[in-house]
């Protein structure tokens, strides 16, 4: 099934500006309970297939290039972000990067992709963006996923250099998906959002303090 989600949290209760409910389009109630520090989450069904489509919005405490350098420090991804088993940069510039992901779920399944990220940075704002590319080798269909594209972007909130307004989108089609096995949709997307954001929030919470 399609879904679309979207998915705000702030981290800290005192940098929300009078306009946040417009910039992240909340509602009052829901604003209300993101200054909480809860995790607002709004779901939307369309099509009976396995895509699925998120967007995540956060503010964080801490300065953009901070929080860029923790999203484009894909090596150590396996490091703090959940499932990732490996990522293997195989090119890398100044504005492009290739990887190959091992994404390692339950009962021992693994998925397999690769994706070019298209990476830009300013004092003020910063887009980190990708899309699936073929894999060098041949995969099993069961073994990969048919597609995947998104991005990053942050910017500074209310002109502040401490507070980081991040959007996160990401479009995924997990593709064939063994019998029985139909959790692997949501636990690749729905089930992990959190978890993500979270394991984002500690990695930029420990450089931080360093």
């Amino acid at each position: 099934m399609a879904m679309i989600f979207w998915l705000t949290v702030a981290f800290g209760t005192s940098v929300l500006g009078n306009n946040n409910s417009e910039l992240v389009n909340l509602s009052k109630s829901d604003t209300k309970k993101l200054i909480g520090g809860e995790i607002v989450i709004t779901e939307s069904r369309e099509t009976e297939n396995t895509e699925q489509t998120y967007s995540l919005n956060a503010l964080i405490n801490a300065p953009i290039k901070v929080v860029y350098d923790v999203i484009v420090d894909y090596e150590s991804y396996n490091d703090f972000m959940p499932n990732i088993e490996n990522v293997e940069v195989t090119e890398i510039s100044d504005s492009t990067s290739y990887m190959d992901y091992t994404i390692l779920l339950p009962l021992n399944y693994k998925k397999y992709y690769r994706v070019r990220m298209l990476h830009k940075f300013t004092e003020t704002e910063a887009n980190i963006s990708w899309k699936l590319v073929k894999y060098p080798t041949y995969i099993e269909p069961v073994k990969t996923i048919r597609n995947t594209t998104g991005y990053w972007t942050l910017s500074k909130y209310e002109d502040s250099d401490y507070t980081t307004l991040l959007e996160y989108h990401i479009y995924t089609d997990p593709g064939e998906i063994p019998f029985g096995c139909g959790w692997i949709v949501d636990f690749l997307t729905k089930q992990q959002l959190p978890n993500i954001l979270n394991a984002l929030r500690n990695r930029v919470s420990q450089i931080t303090k360093e």
